[in-house]
């Protein structure tokens, strides 16, 4: 369908539960289609999100719903199911609703542990920028010029570098961030004054 009507690809969103109440059967009806529906999928390179309402579904069954897909909506994330089992592959039998909580309480942690170290990897690399950007420059100005851009790029608003002048001034050297020119409007000392002493 989608290379005769000239489309890059196709969704498939399937709500695939049953009506609440309706049962084992119809539960492991509705999981047997889940399952043809995603093997149809991945054997053509489709995207599919499949829908299940977590009422629908007797208890004991949540379990298995939760090995087959390798990624869960959860809290309003997309999150990586590290519980996924390839069709074929033997789980542990399922459990209750409380287990099926459970386990999804840990794939959000999972998901949130996986960010910070993700955010603490960017913020790594750029650490690396700046030394790598220290070690390259010689030159003073250029130097602290490096450093300040380099602590911005890791979300700072504003970085100045200054040099302390015989007179107690501290005269700015470097600015990164500086857009409604802060430092124009301050004064700041290093020596034995009132302002000199914070």
């Amino acid at each position: 369908v989608s290379g005769a009507e000239r489309f890059a690809g196709v969704r498939l969103c399937v709500d695939v539960s049953p009506a609440p109440g309706e049962g084992t059967a119809a539960a492991e009806g509705a999981t047997d289609l889940a399952a043809e529906l995603r093997a149809f999928a991945t054997s053509r390179d489709l995207q599919a999100l499949f829908l299940f309402r977590e009422d629908g579904f007797p208890p004991a069954t949540l379990n298995g719903l939760l090995h087959a897909h390798p990624y869960v909506f959860s809290g309003g994330k997309l999150i990586e199911n590290y519980l996924y089992a390839a069709p074929g592959a033997h789980f542990p039998a399922d459990g209750g609703r409380s287990e099926f909580s459970q386990a999804l309480s840990r794939l959000e942690e999972r998901h949130e542990q996986v960010a910070r170290i993700r955010r603490q990897a960017i913020r790594l690399g750029r650490l690396r920028d700046i030394t790598s950007s220290l070690l390259s420059k010689p030159a003073s100005p250029d130097l602290l010029s490096a450093v300040t851009d380099s602590l911005t790029a890791l979300g700072y608003r504003m970085c100045w570098a200054g040099m302390a002048r015989p007179d107690g001034t501290v005269e700015p050297v470097a600015v990164s961030g500086d857009l409604g020119e802060y430092l124009r409007d301050i004064s700041v000392r290093w020596d034995d004054t009132p302002l000199g002493r914070g």
